[in-house]
């Protein structure tokens, strides 16, 4: 695999303040495979004072907070000159048009419906916010440990397939050439059993999906 260093000064930073623990690692993982550096913070008042504390590239807002619901977090971050301009997506599974409306007229930048969107084309929508980076910064920095072929025939694979736009043989959108499943150790995981971070690579035209 051809892998480029991503140094600290490179790496944009995203805060994804959110209250569900299963989103938040699902986000975390996905946006940190494509090279950002991750922050995390489970409440709005938390998160107010990270975003104000850190000064992210962009901000990924929930709407239903502890302590400070998300609209009250975007009101404030508005109003401080450190964060006036930072990009901020509100990713929420609280569709109100009336919500939607206020939140845009607070000055977020897009407003995202959970059920309706992918990580993946979440994280499309963010490259579209931050300054473009070169192929080769895209690709993790982590050498890769472990290649899995998806075993097309077996009960999961059509639904995998599905959630990230392939076809069902798991072929290139770009080559048509066999994608392989790649694996790392999560390293910051402590607890019981073994997890990973994946990502589907093409080797033929170095495409990441």
């Amino acid at each position: 695999m051809l892998n480029a260093k991503i140094g600290d000064s490179q790496r944009s930073s995203i805060l994804i303040i959110e209250d569900h623990p299963m989103t938040l690692d699902v986000f975390k993982t996905k946006l940190e495979m494509e090279g950002y550096d991750v922050h995390l913070a489970s409440d709005g008042r938390a998160g107010l004072e990270k975003a104000l504390d850190i000064n992210p590239n962009l901000v990924l807002l929930d709407l239903m907070l502890p302590r400070l619901n998300g609209l009250e977090v975007l009101s404030e971050l508005r109003k401080n000159p450190k964060t006036v301009k930072t990009p901020i997506i509100i990713l929420s599974n609280w569709e109100d048009d009336e919500d939607v409306k206020k939140g845009l007229e607070l000055g977020a930048n897009d407003f995202l419906l959970k059920s309706q969107i992918t990580p993946k084309e979440v994280v499309r929508k963010i490259k579209g916010f931050l300054p473009t980076r070169s192929k080769e910064d895209e690709f993790i920095s982590v050498p890769i440990r472990y290649r899995v072929k998806i075993q097309t025939a077996e009960d999961g694979a059509s639904q995998l397939a599905k959630d990230y736009e392939f076809n069902e043989t798991f072929t290139c959108p770009k080559c048509n050439s066999f994608i392989t499943l790649d694996l790392m150790p999560d390293e910051a995981f402590f607890g019981g059993g073994h997890r990973f971070l994946a990502q589907f690579v093409c080797y033929n035209c170095s495409e990441m999906y």
